[in-house]
């Protein structure tokens, strides 16, 4: 995959309306910008379904990732899940319950998730030409502080469930619990402007973790050939807390993260134990 721009670029125009075209800018501030950045990206997955007795239902996959983002022996990384259910209504012994229950399912699945969502070459020193010299000369300006160490972030996602549906589907119900870690977060930490550049991409050392509780509940109150009516109702219930930052307090613009509240918090304040 290749971004590529194209520009042309001119000032000094003498009114709005000729804005659209650039020949007729003050010819001293007329030029064209031209940018190619490649980006490769490659990747390779395996699935593997297995049912039996219509009852049991297991799923694994795994894939490897390579991003042309990341630096050298920091390109590929290895990423999958494993996700399993149960369905309960389909047991012999589950016979007397149907008058009630027709459907009931649990399940449940773990996996481990990556994300390469930075800029192309952040790992490298890269300059681009600069015209603001002695003599209107052109010279090579630093465009990006590099880290090496760059690499994929990697999220680790737990979760539980329950399919239910009752008295012959008139209410459906499923509830699900999960629990996210995040962790190598890439983001753009902010500099102090002395070193030359307000911020460069790293892996973020943060531990941040998610979890909680949905619902929903579909009702099918009238069913009719010509009129049906039916309800759903949803509900959510978030969790975010920040378990870990080694480095906290000496962040350039500390945004008051503070250990064990949520990062969401506008404002936070601590007290020493």
């Amino acid at each position: 995959m290749v971004n590529q721009t194209n520009a042309i670029i001119g000032s000094g125009f003498a009114s709005d309306q000729l804005l659209l075209n650039p020949s007729l800018a003050n010819a001293a501030n007329t030029g064209t910008r031209y940018n190619v950045t490649p980006n490769r990206y490659i990747g390779g997955f395996a699935i593997v379904n297995f049912r039996w007795a219509d009852k049991y239902i297991l799923n694994v996959n795994g894939r490897r990732d390579g991003s042309s983002v990341f630096g050298n022996n920091r390109q590929f990384g290895n990423f999958g899940s494993v996700a399993g259910a149960w369905i309960i209504s389909e047991e012999p012994w589950f016979k007397g319950l149907r008058s009630v229950i027709d459907f009931l399912k649990v399940k449940g699945s773990y996996g481990l998730i990556g994300g390469s969502a930075v800029s192309p070459y952040q790992w490298l020193n890269t300059y681009g030409l600069s015209s603001n010299n002695y003599e209107g000369g052109l010279a090579l300006t630093p465009q990006n502080l590099a880290n090496p160490y760059l690499h994929w972030e990697t999220d680790k996602n737990a979760e539980v469930g329950l399919n239910v549906d009752l008295w012959k589907g008139a209410v459906n119900i499923d509830a699900t619990y999960y629990f996210n870690k995040i962790g190598d977060q890439l983001t753009s930490q902010p500099l102090a402007s002395i070193t030359g550049f307000n911020q460069f991409s790293v892996n973020s050392p943060a531990n941040i973790h998610t979890s909680g509780a949905e619902f929903m509940i579909i009702t099918q109150n009238i069913r009719k050939k010509n009129f049906s009516w039916s309800t759903r109702i949803n509900l959510t219930i978030p969790r975010t807390k920040l378990i870990a930052y080694p480095g906290l307090g000496n962040l350039v613009n500390n945004v008051n993260y503070v250990i064990g509240k949520p990062i969401t918090a506008s404002s936070c304040t601590s007290t020493p134990g």
